[in-house]
Formats: structure tokens, sequence, C-alpha cells
């Protein structure tokens, strides 16, 4: 499998990962980490999970243009 954005530039380097938001084939170059942290709730434990995504690019770059989602309140 290759890489979806390098295709476009008419290179060929092979897939590192698949991108978690669309599934597009991404080589090392093209492949964005990002951490976001996923809240549970069961009676009496709250907890916070920090979870990590592979996105290419450009839904690595839609995703920073994102609103922030607000953290619930515990209490």
């Amino acid at each position: 499998m290759h890489c979806l954005e390098c295709t476009t530039t008419d290179t060929r380097r092979e897939a590192a990962a698949v991108c978690s938001a669309c599934g597009a084939a991404a080589c090392p170059t093209h492949t964005h980490e990002l951490r976001t942290e996923v809240w549970s709730q069961s009676i009496g434990n709250p907890t916070v999970r920090v979870v990590r995504r592979l996105h290419c690019s450009e839904c690595a770059r839609l995703e920073a243009h994102r609103a922030p989602t607000p953290s619930p309140t515990i209490g």
C-alpha cells in the first residue's frame, strides 16, 4: 500500500499508517499523531483516558481548526 498524499506528487512511498478519520494510507512523513482526552463516567468513578489517533495531513489540519470540546465537570 502506498501513501495517498505522496501519490498526488508523483512520489511512491510505502504507507506506515492508516488515517483513523478518513482511512487514507499515510507514510511516516504524512502521519500525524493527535492525543485526545476521552472521559468515561461510571457511578462514583469518573475517569479520563488519553488516546492516540493517527491522522493524515489533511485530517490533522482539519482537526486543528475544529473548536475544542469542553471537558465535563466532575463534582
